[in-house]
Order: structure tokens, then sequence, then C-alpha cells
């Protein structure tokens, strides 16, 4: 049976983090079920109302997996389709009754709407990098739910909304890992005083207490380190943790302007690694694709023009014994020319939405330029 409405109203103090910067700031959360909203405000009074979030069909990220994703204690997330909330509680307790009432408003009857008019003036949307800290896979991660999902009232466009975030996410953690890259390539260490001070600057290290494999630190063997690239706290040593090469990482991420003097190796968790070895794979892919794009085009192109200059120069041979030899000749560039089609239907099918786009483009013109072209061969040979 549906837990009673009045059960699932709820007031209290949550740390919220915000955006751009990713401070944290304390709210005063109120859990409106009639309307399917979290409202938070400045503080308890309730006189200025900083945001709303529309609980309606949302999912809830619970502890583990923010404390994988952000490094964390007692935190939860809510996920809606305008973008990730996170925020945490001064105890476990406390967190599990906030999931509790959450996840049991979005499932609950929708009575009346929120307006989409009350949005968020403090914070931009955040699409944080979420993913295993310092483990080398999924596999290794302990079992059980790590989001707890409200009903869905259409799963297509859940699924759309999905995978649209998923996809901004990607390139953001992306736009996001090359400019800290670039701040640590470029950085003036004399400015902050020291390396550490300089990689804390880029970005803000967890003091948390346990690796994502669970290991405690506080040991010779239980070392901490931070993520260079995500400020995770890691184990010091693999598979946890490993060091990478500064200038290294900037080449994988297409960041090449940097000093020749700036040779530091950065400690980086096993998640960021993979994520810039697979976007160093991903731009040597894009590069080779887009190697064999050009030459394909060239070569049209050069039969193309060859192709247009026999035929002027076979129009006034009418007549003429070397008119033969030109058909041949301008035949023999319409097989490049169909060649170099078929060449590009190949490519056309491994590639990427850009360079489908570029080769569809590239025939239909073709497929433009193609008649005329026979029909003037034809008048040649008839």
């Amino acid at each position: 049976a549906a837990e009673p409405m009045s059960r699932l109203a709820k007031k209290g103090h949550l740390t919220k983090m915000g955006a751009w910067h990713k401070n944290w700031k304390r709210r005063w959360m109120v859990v409106d079920p009639e309307r399917k909203m979290l409202a938070y405000y400045e503080d308890e009074s309730e006189a200025s109302l900083k945001g709303t979030v529309d609980l309606d069909a949302c999912s809830v990220i619970d502890s583990r997996g923010c404390l994988d994703t952000l490094g964390k204690d007692h935190c939860l997330g809510i996920v809606t389709p305008k973008r990730t909330y996170y925020m945490y509680s001064d105890n476990a307790a406390d967190t599990r009754e906030w999931i509790r009432v959450i996840q049991a408003v979005a499932k609950g009857p929708l009575t009346v709407r929120t307006s989409t008019g009350a949005e968020d003036t403090e914070m931009a949307p955040v699409h944080p990098i979420e993913h295993d800290r310092g483990a080398p896979s999924r596999a290794d991660r302990p079992s059980g739910p790590a989001v707890l999902a409200g009903d869905m009232h259409s799963h297509t466009a859940a699924f759309v909304r999905l995978r649209t975030e998923l996809t901004r996410g990607v390139v953001d953690d992306m736009e996001r890992m090359r400019t800290r890259i670039e701040r640590l390539l470029l950085g003036d260490v004399k400015k902050y005083g020291s390396r550490d001070k300089l990689e804390q600057s880029v970005v803000p290290w967890s003091q948390a207490g346990t690796c994502a494999c669970g290991k405690e630190f506080g040991t010779l063997a239980g070392r901490r380190a931070n993520c260079r690239l995500c400020g995770a706290a890691v184990c010091a040593t693999p598979p946890c943790s490993d060091l990478m090469s500064l200038p290294q990482i900037g080449a994988y991420l297409g960041v090449t302007d940097a000093p020749a003097a700036t040779q530091a190796d950065l400690r980086v968790c096993a998640a960021c690694e993979q994520a810039v070895q697979t976007a160093g794979a991903r731009a040597r892919s894009a590069a080779g694709a887009r190697t064999s794009l050009a030459d394909a085009y060239e070569q049209l192109r050069g039969a193309q023009d060859k192709c247009e200059e026999l035929l002027q120069t076979a129009a006034g041979m009418r007549g003429s014994e070397s008119l033969a030899a030109a058909v041949r000749q301008i035949r023999a560039q319409f097989d490049r020319i169909l060649a170099a089609r078929a060449h590009l239907d190949g490519l056309r099918a491994d590639a990427g939405p850009a360079h489908k786009a570029v080769i569809t483009n590239i025939c239909l013109a073709l497929d433009q330029w193609l008649p005329a072209r026979s029909a003037a061969l034809q008048a040649l040979v008839g």
C-alpha cells in the first residue's frame, strides 16, 4: 500500500553541491509530497527560496554511488531530466530517511505538478564525472542497486533523456579534463609555491577515509593519494591509481602547446587513466578517418577534373582519328570516379555522424554531376 502523504512531508538541513565551482552550501530542504517537489531555502525561515527539484519520476543515487562519484560520505543524488543534484546529510541514518522519502514521493500519485517557472537561480546544470573511482572494472564493485528509480511514465521519453544526458555528460567531462590538463601544463608553480598547491587549485582533493576498493587509509599499506584529474581519494598503488606523464596526458587530449620543461608525472585514478587513454584512442581513430576521407575525396576530385579536361579536349576532335583514344581515357576516368564513389560508400558505413554527413553531401553532388558528363560522353561516341 502507498505510504500516507502526511508521512512523506519532510524538512531538514542538507548540504548541496554547486555547479561551476563545485562548492557546498548548507540549505533548508522541504519535501512537498502533494506537489512532488523538493524546495530548498537559504535557511529554515523559508523566506528566501533558492530553487526547486521536480521529484516526479526522478531517480535517486544512493550513498554508495555518491561515494564512488564524489568521495563524500552520507551523500545522495537526485537525477531529473534537467540536471543531477548532489547533497549530503550529517549522518547515514538521516541520508537513508531522505532517500526513502524522495523515492516514495517519486512513486506516489501525482496530484499537482509543480510549475517549471521556479528555476534554480543559484547554479547552472552540472554533469559530474560518474565512474568507478579507483576500481579497475565495474565487476569488482559490490553487488546491489546503486540507483533507486521511481515509476516511469514513458520509457521512450526516459531513454531519450538519459541518452542525451549521458552524451552531453561525456562531452562535458572531456572538456573539463582538457581544461584541467591545460592548467596543470601551463600553470605557474612559483605563483602557488609548490606543485601540490597548483594541483589542488585545479581540482579539490577529497578527504574520504576509504578508497573505492574498500581499503581504509591511515596505514603504510593503505596510504591515501588523490587523483590529480578528478580529486578522488585512492590508494597510492596500482590498480587503484598510477603515475602518468603530464605531457603524455596532454597529447592524448590534444593539448600540445605546453612548455618543453613540463615533465611532471601525475597520480591518476584507474578510471581517469582509462578515460584519458580512451580519449586518445578516439582521437587517433578520428584522425585516421579524416585522412581516409580526405584521400578518397582527393582521388575523386582529381578524376573529375581530369574528366572535365578530356571532355573539353575531345569536343574539338570530332571526326578526328584521336577521338577514339580520348574516349578511352574519359571512360578510364569514369571508372576511377565510380571506384572512388564505392570507396566513399564503404567509409560511410563505419563513419561517425559528422563524417557520414560530409560523405553523403559529396555523393549527392557527384550524383548531380555524373548524368550531364555521361550525356556529353554519349554525344561524342554517337
